[in-house]
């Protein structure tokens, strides 16, 4: 382009079909360049959405991973709480003893 600014008016007019030939050669060039372009970036939103979807998965196998073991971990809370609860009755029951025998120790000691 720069050559065909230094041409005067009448050279431009004589090369004219030279000088529109070469325009449209690097119009289509630069069309070639776009679409190249436009496909390597649909390729690489391509591939992101791909790796964002695994990731995604991944996330989600490895969030009901840890609700099982929540789960898992809440029965086997509740069945500590009610070994708990047995053994605080049994404790319970065991303390009211004790109290009964040294109240009649103590009731027998004083006759």
């Amino acid at each position: 382009m720069n050559k065909w600014a230094e041409w005067g008016s009448l050279k431009s007019f004589v090369k004219n079909d030279e000088i529109t030939l070469e325009i449209e050669r690097s119009m289509n060039q630069l069309d070639a360049c776009c679409q190249n372009l436009q496909i390597a970036t649909q390729l690489q939103l391509f591939s992101l959405n791909t790796q964002m979807d695994a990731a995604r998965e991944s996330d989600q196998l490895e969030l009901k991973k840890m609700m099982l073991t929540m789960l898992e971990n809440q029965e086997e809370l509740r069945e500590d709480m009610g070994l708990l609860l047995v053994n605080m009755d049994k404790f319970t029951e065991v303390m009211k003893t004790f109290q009964l025998v040294r109240m009649r120790l103590r009731h027998t000691n004083k006759h």
